[in-house]
Parts: structure tokens; sequence; C-alpha cells
């Protein structure tokens, strides 16, 4: 499992009581400018001092309920030094300031 699969499974797991299975994490990488970030999402303080563009890895996984939870890790490029972390579930933000080390 990668580090980032693994630091969203763990998050799950520890801040929602979720238990992921890895192989079930559908994720795709994308690269974006500061404006045309969702600033409800990443807001403007948090960008600051951020390079431009960002490479954001982003996770999707549906649980049992069918909720679909999504996690935006981003980083200057495609070395996995991780900048800023977010979770989201059913399009709305839960959790801002995701730890960005897999424990």
């Amino acid at each position: 499992m990668d580090s980032a699969t693994k630091l969203f499974v763990n998050h799950l797991k520890k801040a929602h009581g979720i238990k992921v299975n890895h192989e079930e994490v559908v994720s795709e990488a994308v690269t974006l400018y500061k404006e045309e970030l969702d600033h409800e999402v990443f807001p403007t303080e948090y960008l600051k001092e951020l390079s431009d563009p960002l490479l954001f890895v982003t996770m999707v996984y549906v649980d049992q309920q069918e909720q679909e939870w999504i996690f935006c890790l981003a980083t200057k490029d495609d070395s996995h030094k991780w900048l800023h972390a977010v979770c989201l579930k059913d399009g709305e933000l839960v959790d801002r300031n995701v730890p960005l080390k897999a424990e």
C-alpha cells in the first residue's frame, strides 16, 4: 500500500472509526493552480506559503452506508512530501488539518 493510501486508511480508522479495505480505494493525481481551488476547502491562509501549482493526490472510498469519503493531499511535486490534507464526507468538509504522518 502506498504512503498516501496508508495515510487515508489510517485517518478514517482513527478519526471516524471506519475500517477500510485499501483495495477499495480509488486514487488519482492532478496538478492545480491556487486560483482553481475551492477556497472553502482550502482557505487562502492555508495556501499563502505553498507553491503554485500544487499536485493533489485524491483518494475516494465509499463505505457500507454508501457515504463517499474523499481525501486530498497537497504536495509541490511528486516527492510525496505532503504539505496539507483534507477529508470530505459526501461533499462536505469534515477534517481540514489532517495529520500528515501515517501511524
